[in-house]
């Protein structure tokens, strides 16, 4: 005699909504069409507002499939193509993203957040005058009234500006310059200095509180990145470079690459020997 089947739909919803957040979006989609009490508990995970985590990401390209007025979307988890079309006005150039939302600018130089999903906008402060613009986000990706914090690291000497939904100019930040990344965690920014030194910053308060968190690590020739691995580490690598004299003037290629962990509460960095698969 074969034992009965489970009944998955008599799970208690708060383990129901523990795993709905492991899910990947579409197989969440999916999740909400099994029966009424699992659509109820997605329901719920929606109104929350909480994203489930740690998405694999799509990759945005351009396509003439797709024409001018609309990016070509590759999911990497369905394995399938999209096509999403673009608001007006024309998009001139895409400078990065953080966390579904992307970093555009028009032809005027004035930058905007772009969800490809929803179609949402959040305007900027104009950049007319800045280059090498790198932004960070701090939203989690969650529209909650257009509340955001954009950090800026831009020419002259590489230094850094924020901006908050809403704000008609750039904040200078003046403590220090010469930055090559930077990264959001936890209600601060942490940005690494060309000589591998971190700093972090809050800008929730009504003053900029500013903590140098780790020292320079060697000079300026090298190049240095602060990034999130996707089991939650922080991890600082270290780009070695070089130059080929064949090459143009300026021109440089890797050498090698050292990868740190990297503590925030404990202030230490601790080499590791390798990133397993």
């Amino acid at each position: 005699m074969e034992a009965p089947a489970p009944d998955w739909s008599g799970l208690p919803a708060d383990i129901l909504i523990s795993i709905f957040q492991l899910l990947q979006c579409p197989d969440l989609l999916r999740s909400a069409a099994v029966c009424t009490f699992w659509q109820k508990a997605y329901s719920t995970l929606r109104r929350s507002g909480v994203c489930p985590s740690r998405q694999t990401p799509c990759l945005l390209y351009c396509t003439e499939a797709a024409g001018a007025k609309a990016l070509g979307m590759y999911s990497l988890s369905e394995r399938k193509d999209y096509s999403m079309p673009l608001p007006e006005p024309p998009i001139s150039n895409w400078i990065g993203s953080s966390h579904g939302w992307l970093v555009t600018m028009d032809e005027k130089s004035d930058l905007m957040l772009l969800n490809p999903i929803t179609g949402d906008k959040i305007a900027l402060p104009p950049v007319t005058t800045m280059e090498h613009v790198k932004p960070v986000l701090n939203d989690d990706g969650v529209l909650e009234e257009c509340k955001c914090i954009v950090m800026l690291i831009h020419q002259p000497y590489w230094q850094l500006s924020f901006a908050k939904v809403g704000d008609a100019r750039w904040n200078w930040l003046q403590m220090h310059s010469f930055y090559a990344d930077c990264i959001y965690h936890d209600g601060c920014f942490y940005a690494v200095t060309e000589e591998g030194a971190i700093d972090m910053y809050n800008l929730d308060g009504p003053s900029v509180i500013h903590r140098r968190i780790l020292p320079d690590m060697v000079d300026m020739v090298q190049r240095y990145y602060i990034v999130q691995a996707p089991w939650g580490d922080f991890l600082q690598i270290y780009k070695k470079r070089g130059w080929d004299p064949e090459r143009p003037v300026g021109e440089t290629y890797a050498t090698a690459f050292e990868v740190y962990k990297v503590d925030f509460v404990e202030q230490k960095r601790v080499k590791m020997a390798g990133i397993g698969d």
